[in-house]
């Protein structure tokens, strides 16, 4: 500072600028996911630059979906949120989260936000006893109905037979739109005893592999037949009546198939 007949005196002043705080998503797209239950998320990757040093994550309403993880690495500063969901939600589930940053005192800090939208896997649950699963039952003779109930993201069904389908039918149960019934009395003809093998399978085309089933099998004994070799001594009356105490002429059955007791 000059002045008259004085010396010079300088005073030095340091300002130090500290950066504001900087988030950015590697991939957009990842921000916004709907996946379906079950299945990896594709990884959604931050990056913090500036005056963020690190963060915080805020899932809305405490809902983490189960499966998924948080993994910051500080070296690079990148926050990865990676995994696989297991929700097992029976219905459609949005999961939204916020990631703010941490670091130095510089105001406003930055937060960006995402959703993953998760579909739900597909379920079928037997209704009826576990026994009529598997059943043995006599040629033209009623099934115990087989009752089952679809859920989550199953929203229709195929019933696959091997060899065929004995002659039962597919009915709904009462006024739900979501159980269905194997119901009705067994018409194949067959002559020896017989495994049917069916399988249940839901459907959607959305979410086609979380297909789910039950299998279970239908042994048939066929309609008994009793077949008489000796016609001639069927009937021993009338003129080939016998005495008390004589010996009756054989009469001997063959059974041509069912399972004779």
């Amino acid at each position: 500072t000059p002045g008259l007949r004085c010396d010079i005196a300088t005073k030095t002043y340091v300002l130090q600028i500290l950066p504001k705080h900087q988030i950015s998503v590697t991939d957009t797209n990842t921000l916004y996911q709907t996946i379906c239950d079950g299945n990896a998320i594709d990884n959604v990757v931050f990056n913090l630059k500036g005056g963020a040093t690190d963060y915080l994550i805020n899932w809305v309403n405490n809902e983490v979906p189960s499966g998924l993880g948080v993994i910051f690495n500080n070296v690079s500063k990148t926050i990865t949120i990676s995994g696989t969901l297991d929700t097992q939600n029976v219905d459609t589930k949005t999961f939204e989260y916020l990631i703010t940053t941490v670091g130095n005192n510089c105001n406003p800090t930055k937060t960006l936000s995402g959703t993953i939208n998760v579909l739900p896997e597909h379920y079928i649950q037997l209704d009826s006893a576990q026994n009529t699963l598997n059943q043995q039952v006599c040629y033209n003779s009623n099934i115990d109905q087989i009752e089952f109930t679809l859920s989550g993201g199953a929203t229709g069904f195929t019933v696959d037979w091997a060899p065929s389908n004995p002659g039962l039918n597919i009915v709904q149960v009462g006024n739900s739109t979501k159980t269905f019934a194997i119901s009705g009395t067994l018409n194949s003809n067959i002559v020896t005893q017989t495994v049917y093998t069916y399988t249940i399978s839901t459907t959607n085309p959305i979410c086609p592999d979380s297909t789910k089933s039950l299998t279970g099998t239908l042994t048939i004994y066929p309609e008994l037949n009793i077949v008489v070799e000796t016609p001639i001594s069927q009937d021993q009356i009338g003129a080939e009546a016998l005495c008390d105490g004589e010996r009756i002429e054989d009469i001997r059955f063959s059974f041509s198939a069912g399972e004779p007791d």
